[in-house]
């Protein structure tokens, strides 16, 4: 399974490819709908065109159920929902949405339907009545890894496990059994099982070494080396027979291998460096390199076993197709290539115009031609040098240049305004903003509300000081009529209930040299003193 980015390749339409169960059928997810194709011959089996792309498309076998997702700019579905599609009926049976994250792949077994999330794997029955059976937290795992047996009496699933490079098998008739294989160190890229679920092939993101496991018990069976360059894993394939397995890289490389015996081998304790790690490992007897796809221009493939013994067909993000026949001394030729393009795009022109889409159904490598090179003359040095210098002395001359022109003279004033803004004031003045006779209405009304609403807080607050006022004076009367000591004694101002300290000067320090002008000065600074106290606390001085 590959999922493609469409702005990366030549086919622009192309969003998916993947096998079906026994890869004797691939599917397409296209910008428009979906195609099914017979892998060997290359034939097309079924083609359904939605208005919009499908971005995962998994198959049951060969029968007419399929699995979709939305995909590409436009989705057809929504990319957090999982359709079953009926393909003889042409409608959706089953729908799974509201789903927490993006949906990342999906499996289909007779009695199960596995959506792969971005950190979690839901199980569902196979059936209108929708009912969560099991779920599973991963690692991250935005590609969608998952591998499900499709066989009535093994329901074996293989996902990857919270820890980076481990992989958790469970048996979906009692997910309580299962097992955690330590398969590599670093994070899985790749993995897949063999026709009866008894063998479990893995890669990691560093794709140098490929691993064989038991999937009973986990037990390490066999262990191959692509290279020692990392690399890419898009696919990994057994046989029907499981003696051969097939590995396609980033690098443009299908590595076979053989696994009659090359049973794993442990190296003693004073072996294990990395050139006896190295030579353990069993190497491909077959190396296939993909016509146009390098390291430097990878285009993401799949690839799997042909009908005929000893071929191998590979599928490329670009359209291509590809059956190779490989012998067991390592040589290996090209049988067939085709492109999928036209078959891919029928129909697309009849709603999208030609000019949206720019495809590539004949490249050619580009024309290398050139003139013979001429012998060059022999320059005196100091001609050179004198070039140098001369060119030099222009650079510095328009650089003093720019320099004094940059400099701008300093305004007499700091608020003085520039010639060429007074010149440009119209630009600068905000335009009136015309007010409806109805909203300057409501702003007149809502004004007077305002100043009614501030008139009564000021009456309140006034009204309050009033009433503490006259409160004072009439204590002051009871006082007075008790005692005329204890009366004097309260109009009195204690210093020492607002302490107040002054350090420094009190007043404005004479100018030097200052002439006071005629007259004489009066002091106007009224003084809190008994007699004016009186006055401020009496009624009439409120009235």
């Amino acid at each position: 399974m590959v999922t493609l980015l469409n702005s990366r390749f030549y086919d622009s339409n192309l969003l998916y490819l993947g096998f079906n169960q026994d890869h004797g059928c691939f599917a397409c997810g296209t910008g428009c709908g979906y195609r099914i194709y017979h892998t060997d011959p290359l034939d097309e089996k079924e083609r359904y065109d939605f208005f919009n792309g499908i971005g995962h498309v998994a198959m049951l076998y060969k029968y007419n159920y399929l699995g979709l997702v939305g995909g590409g700019l436009n989705p057809q579905f929504p990319t957090n929902e999982v359709v079953i599609w009926d393909d003889l009926e042409r409608d959706v049976v089953i729908r799974i949405s509201d789903l927490p994250s993006r949906v990342c792949g999906v499996r289909l077994r007779r009695d199960r339907i596995v959506v792969i999330l971005e950190q979690m794997i839901k199980v569902y029955p196979f059936s209108v009545e929708l009912e969560l059976l099991v779920e599973f937290e991963t690692a991250p795992n935005s590609n969608g890894l998952c591998c499900l047996m499709g066989h009535a009496d093994r329901a074996l699933m293989a996902f990857p496990a919270k820890q980076p490079g481990v992989v958790r098998t469970v048996d979906l008739a009692d997910p309580t059994i299962s097992i955690e294989i330590a398969a590599h160190e670093s994070p899985l890229a790749c993995m897949a099982f063999n026709n009866d679920g008894t063998l479990l092939a893995t890669a990691s993101e560093k794709g140098t070494l490929i691993r064989i496991f038991d999937s009973q018990n986990g037990l390490k069976l066999h262990e191959f080396r692509r290279g020692t360059n990392p690399a890419v894993i898009y696919s990994i394939s057994f046989n029907v027979d499981s003696t051969l397995l097939c590995v396609g890289s980033g690098h443009g490389t299908v590595h076979v291998f053989s696994l009659s015996g090359s049973s794993i081998t442990y190296p003693k304790r004073s072996e294990k460096n990395f050139l006896k790690k190295y030579m353990s490992a069993k190497h491909s007897f077959v190396r296939i390199q993909v016509p146009a796809v390098t390291k430097y221009n990878q285009v993401p493939f799949i690839c799997a076993f042909g009908a005929e013994p000893q071929s191998l067909i590979v599928i490329c993000g670009d359209a291509s197709y590809y059956k190779f026949i490989f012998e067991k001394t390592g040589d290996f030729s090209r049988q067939r290539f085709s492109r999928m393009s036209k078959v891919l795009l029928t129909g697309l022109f009849q709603r999208i115009p030609q000019m949206h889409f720019a495809l590539r159904y004949f490249h050619s490598s580009p024309m290398l031609n050139a003139e013979p090179l001429k012998k060059k003359k022999r320059i005196d040095p100091a001609i050179i040098r004198g070039r140098l210098e001369r060119k030099k002395k222009k650079i510095e001359k328009s650089i003093r240049l720019l320099l004094k022109q940059s400099k701008k003279l300093k305004p007499i004033e700091e608020l003085t305004v520039e010639n060429k803004v007074k010149d440009n004031i119209q630009h600068y003045i905000r335009p009136k903003s015309e007010i409806s006779d109805e909203e300057l209405q409501k702003r007149t009304v809502f004004l007077k509300e305002w100043a009614k609403y501030q008139a009564k807080q000021y009456n309140a607050h006034h009204n309050q000081i009033r009433v503490m006022m006259n409160s004072q004076l009439k204590a002051l009367e009871e006082l007075k009529l008790e005692s005329e000591t204890l009366y004097r004694s309260a109009l009195e101002v204690n210093p020492d209930l607002i302490p107040c300290v002054f350090d420094g000067p009190v007043s404005t320090p004479p100018i030097p040299g200052y002439e006071t002008p005629d007259g004489d000065y009066k002091e106007t600074t009224l003084l809190l003193e008994n007699h004016f106290i009186e006055r401020l606390m009496s009624s009439e001085y409120y009235e």
